[in-house]
């Protein structure tokens, strides 16, 4: 199956569900979290014809953060969605220093606590959550 099918995919998940997630490439490495939000979102959002899909914004242990929080993902940080600018992490991979990033010219990042991270976007295409 591609991704492109993966993400259009029906589901059976309400927000509150307790779910696993991992990479589709990596499924020994398993994370449990709680479903926070689902939001419906077009798959462009330029192409007037383009599907709308469900994306989930999961809640995880604050722990899962340091595994899997990249630059550039979407967030949902004190009730807000953010996207994930730099991070700084120690030599163990734990985060040491986080920022969220702003569209605004000159670039701006403000700095961010993790435990105030409700809650990750998590794509079908790349994770299977179950």
């Amino acid at each position: 199956m591609n991704n492109r099918s993966q993400i259009t995919k029906p589901h059976l998940f309400n927000q509150d569900n307790q779910v696993t997630v991992y990479e589709r490439n990596n499924p020994d490495d398993k994370f449990y979290g709680r479903i926070y939000r689902i939001v419906n979102i077009k798959t462009n959002a330029y192409v007037k014809s383009s599907p709308y899909v469900d994306h989930f914004y999961i809640s995880f242990d604050q722990s899962v953060y340091h595994s899997i929080l990249k630059r550039g993902w979407n967030v949902i940080y004190n009730g807000r969605v953010a996207i994930i600018g730099n991070i700084i992490r120690n030599d163990d991979d734990k985060i040491t220093e986080l920022f969220i990033q702003y569209n605004s010219n000159p670039y701006v990042e403000m700095p961010i606590h993790l435990e105030y991270i409700n809650a990750i976007l998590i794509w079908r295409d790349g994770f299977v959550i179950e």
